[in-house]
């Protein structure tokens, strides 16, 4: 019992560092699209999901954007993220 409550702990805390690490990265971030994109790229790299996507409103546009990012975009979902994309005029 003490030696699973240890190993608990400790992938908290690297899961803690990881966090903190990434929080002071971004921090240090001010262009807004590397922002985004850095924020995005850590999310995909913790959740290990094959993509992500960042939807933004424009209020003074008045118009939504989003970000599809990902390097392992399989084939299957590539119609709906091309549709998405279209749909929301993505970048």
């Amino acid at each position: 019992m003490q030696q699973l409550l240890t190993v608990e702990l400790d992938e908290l805390a690297a899961q803690y560092h990881t966090l903190f690490k990434i929080g002071k990265e971004l921090l240090g971030e001010s262009d807004v699209d590397r922002l985004l994109g850095m924020a995005m790229d850590r999310a995909i790299a913790i959740s290990g999901a094959a993509r992500g996507i960042i939807i933004l409103f424009d209020s003074a546009a008045r118009r939504w954007s989003c970000r599809i990012c990902g390097s392992r975009i399989s084939a299957s979902v590539m119609p709906f993220s091309r549709i998405l994309k279209s749909t929301m005029k993505c970048a």
